[in-house]
């Protein structure tokens, strides 16, 4: 009788050290199982690398004392036109004293046309600026900055502000100019190149 107990006493205790041992429910804890992990816990994918970059902007149209783009001071109507591929837009009766004519990507730009000939631009925009980087809108200050050689200045003949005349030093140049017209609040107006005398009309082509 005693050795039944013994032997009912060890099975007893084999029973519950096989039961100590076997794996917990998946419903003890948090009861967070892979399906139902938070969303924020999810990596979110990383951006693709296919995305195009904003595309440059154009730095091929500055404007010097000469000209601008592919268009040159003094060049012929017929070259002008050659250089901008017809993308000219010209008045129907184009005269022959004076006249403006204007690229067709690029309305910011006035060419003026004396004598079937490219006499100055005309620029009245921020989107086109000088090959220093000045533009429309910026502080009449700038341009003694970028200019430190050659620049004079006039009164304004219309308001309080000023005549900024940049005259360049190469000797091929110096019958060229580039003029910017201030407001009195002291920012850039308008500006334009082009050659003596033209360049300095102030009413353009009227």
């Amino acid at each position: 009788m005693r050795q039944q107990s013994r032997l009912y006493l060890c099975a007893w205790a084999i029973f519950v050290a096989i039961g100590s041992c076997a794996p917990e429910s998946s419903s003890s804890g948090s009861g967070l199982t892979e399906d139902t992990l938070p969303s924020s816990s999810v990596q979110a994918p990383a951006p693709s690398s296919g995305t195009s970059a904003p595309p440059a902007p154009d730095t091929a149209w500055v404007v010097t004392a000469t000209g601008v783009g592919p268009i040159r001071i003094g060049m012929a109507l017929d070259e002008l036109r050659g250089a901008l591929d017809g993308g000219l837009r010209e008045p129907d009766s184009l005269s022959a004293a004076c006249d403006y004519v204007f690229p067709t990507d690029y309305p910011a730009v006035a060419v003026m046309i004396v004598g079937d000939t490219v006499a100055r631009i005309d620029v009245d925009s921020a989107s086109i600026a000088t090959a220093e980087g000045a533009r429309v809108g910026d502080e009449a200050s700038l341009v003694a900055q970028l200019y430190p050689a050659g620049l004079s200045t006039m009164p304004h003949k219309y308001t309080e502000g000023e005549y900024l005349i940049v005259t360049p030093s190469a000797p091929a140049d110096t019958m060229n100019r580039l003029i910017f017209e201030t407001s009195p609040e002291g920012r850039i107006d308008r500006y334009r190149a082009g050659r003596v005398p033209e360049v300095q009309w102030v009413e353009g082509c009227s």
